[in-house]
């Protein structure tokens, strides 16, 4: 596309986070191509001539597997914190793994740890 005019667009960086998740799930390289194709289709339906309501059906189903990644990603960051601050306080395996077998211990211990960790997981997630 040679004779193509680039222009300028702000995006907010969890804009610009929801825009490359969204274009690698569509199997997308280059954000700028998805960015392009996804405006052509929604103001001229250049895409191979689709319909409206394949359209709507694949932003649905985009929209519904970025809501899933980021679930995963609060789940995954959580774990990372709780495994972050174990490492922390030096806790053993073997201490670690017997406070599991009890469940009155593994209570106890996450009452225990849910201040600190909460702190920890707001300090990644700000990151």
């Amino acid at each position: 596309m040679n004779n193509g005019k680039m222009i300028s667009v702000r995006y907010s960086a969890d804009e610009l986070k929801r825009l490359e998740a969204a274009a690698m799930l569509a199997d997308y390289k280059h954000l700028a191509t998805y960015i392009r194709d996804m405006s052509l289709e929604k103001i001229v339906g250049k895409k191979g001539g689709r319909g409206g309501v394949d359209s709507w059906s694949e932003t649905q189903e985009f929209t519904l597997r970025l809501a899933h990644l980021e679930r995963v990603q609060k789940v995954t960051t959580t774990l990372l914190a709780t495994l972050t601050y174990l490492a922390n306080q030096k806790i053993s395996p073997d201490d670690l793994h017997a406070a599991m077998q009890d469940a009155t211990g593994v209570s106890a211990a996450l009452v225990k740890l849910a201040p600190e960790l909460q702190q920890l997981i707001d300090h990644l997630h700000a990151e």
